[in-house]
């Protein structure tokens, strides 16, 4: 057996954007929620629906979070051709309103598949560090990666 620890803020990351539609749109309708059900009496019955709600927060607080995070690395992106492509790749692929295809994407950019692939690789493993910052598995093997 492989002793090979996973990177979880790269996997988080990675499941962020590719959810991010979803996560959108079902946080759009937190609100609406919350004003339903604020004057409801919980009983043990109910207790249920007070704990989704109350997961239905912590998505949204998460989203907020995750946005926040993804402005972030767009300032830094947009500085460069290279950047803010990258940026551009993977918010066609996973954040506008209108999901572009790889082929699409390699098309309009004029550029290989595998170009596409090696830009949301490293684009998520940039965000990862902006979203969860380091520990001592990145600072051991990937900060060069990072910095370099």
């Amino acid at each position: 057996m492989r002793n090979v620890k996973k990177d979880w803020r790269y996997h988080n990351t990675e499941l962020l954007l590719s959810k991010y539609r979803l996560l959108k749109k079902h946080c759009q309708t937190i609100v609406e929620d919350l004003e339903i059900y604020e004057d409801s009496v919980y009983n043990l019955e109910e207790l249920t629906l007070h704990a989704l709600m109350k997961h239905k927060v912590k998505t949204a607080k998460m989203l907020d979070y995750f946005e926040n995070a993804l402005e972030s690395y767009r300032i830094l992106c947009v500085k460069t051709e290279t950047g803010k492509r990258r940026f551009n790749i993977v918010y066609h692929l996973y954040i506008s309103g209108i999901q572009m295809s790889q082929k699409e994407i390699a098309e309009y950019y004029n550029i290989d598949r595998t170009t596409i692939f090696r830009n949301r690789r490293k684009f998520i493993h940039d965000l990862s560090f902006v979203l969860w910052g380091l520990d001592e598995c990145s600072t051991n093997n990937s900060l060069n990666v990072f910095i370099g």
